[in-house]
């Protein structure tokens, strides 16, 4: 079976996609794409930060 193959991205633009989604700036799929990263971690993370607000 061959190895996967996974998308390597920078944090700083995930944080800054994170940041441009949770403004309601842009939604995800053109977040992801703009920044470079994927949209399913975007997704999650846009969600964890925002647990963790809510927490706080």
């Amino acid at each position: 079976m061959p190895p996967i193959k996974r998308k390597t991205w920078d944090h700083a633009a995930m944080i800054q996609a994170v940041n441009a989604v949770r403004r309601k700036e842009i939604g995800y799929l053109r977040a992801a794409k703009q920044f470079g990263v994927p949209k399913g971690t975007l997704e999650r993370y846009v969600k964890r930060m925002s647990a963790q607000k809510i927490l706080s």
